[in-house]
């Protein structure tokens, strides 16, 4: 499947300095103004791992859920985020270690692991992040409780409201802005 790619002017930069995912390829994929979808896929990883985007993370089991709160987050901010979704605990651990995150939405409950393990493995790193948690259970159990003891300064309750998450959004990236420096 073909596409036309979204970063074409940085992936022409890409290739200049030689680190454009497709390599030789990309004369010919410039040639026809399109990407495989491999490459596409490559490049758009490449594209967010160097993006000057604020990265955020959102780590959510169910897809509905997930998918809704990428939506909602991009219509917000279409422009200023990098959004790095995960469906586990160990998906999100293999994104974490590669890039650091200012801003994550995390589920309470995964089914292999807990976003309060993966908010220990994010706080083990020097650089604060700003943890929003998600939860489909009562605010008062001990489990919010341990989150809050960890840092958690957000608890949204499925099923949310845009408005909910753009009142989040608008209350904790602005000095997220302000200070975030990309990592080159």
């Amino acid at each position: 499947m073909d596409m036309k790619c979204p970063n074409y002017a940085i992936c022409e930069q890409w290739h200049k300095l030689n680190k454009h995912p497709g390599g030789a390829k990309f004369e010919v994929l410039k040639k026809l103004g399109t990407c495989s979808s491999l490459e596409y896929s490559q490049c758009m990883y490449v594209f967010k791992i160097h993006s000057p985007k604020i990265p955020l993370l959102i780590v959510e089991d169910e897809d509905g859920i997930r998918n809704n709160l990428m939506h909602i987050i991009e219509s917000v901010y279409p422009e200023a985020l990098a959004i790095y979704p995960a469906n586990s605990y160990f998906q999100a651990y293999q994104i974490i270690q590669k890039k650091y995150f200012p801003i994550a939405f995390l589920d309470i409950r995964l089914t292999d692991g807990s976003g309060i393990q993966l908010l220990d493995d994010m706080n083990r790193e020097s650089r604060p992040t700003t943890p929003i948690m998600i939860t489909a259970y009562d605010k008062y159990t001990e489990l919010i409780e341990h989150a809050e003891e960890k840092g958690v300064v957000e608890f949204i309750s499925k099923p949310f409201k845009s408005k909910e998450i753009e009142d989040i959004l608008n209350n904790y990236l602005p000095p997220i802005f302000e200070s975030y420096h990309p990592e080159l």
